[in-house]
């Protein structure tokens, strides 16, 4: 890789670093501030979960691929971790953003029932 790359690599690992950082910070007050336990938060936290899990994934995957290249090349489970993980790191993303849909629509359309409000309707959503 040239010099350009790698200054391009390092800025991209620092920002998602960075990211997975402001993410657990934000993460922290949702599990331990008894007020800011109620279903919108929960879901928020776990937006916010899958979105900090998939950037500390993107972290390493960066790391390997950028500076330990050869790694993939001798083991073949490297190999299948190197293409199945990017998808299901992926899939956990849009599922948490799915859920949150998915919940806004029950409350909208069975506005009435209490029972989508309620915290251990989000947590069997989780």
């Amino acid at each position: 890789m040239t010099d350009a790359a790698y200054i391009i690599l390092i800025m991209d690992t620092i920002i998602l670093i960075i990211s997975v950082i402001l993410g657990i910070m934000y993460l922290l007050p949702i599990f331990f501030v008894r007020g800011f336990h109620n279903t919108s938060n929960i879901l928020t936290g776990n937006v916010c979960l899958a979105l900090s899990i998939n950037t500390g994934f993107y972290v390493v995957y960066n790391i390997i691929t950028g500076f330990y290249s050869s790694i993939l090349k001798q083991y073949t489970i490297a190999c299948f971790l190197y293409t199945y993980l990017p998808a299901s790191a992926n899939f956990l993303t849009v599922y948490a953003l799915a859920i949150i849909s998915i919940n806004r629509c029950l409350v909208i359309i069975y506005q009435n029932k209490g029972l989508f409000k309620e915290k251990p309707w989000s947590f069997i959503f989780v």
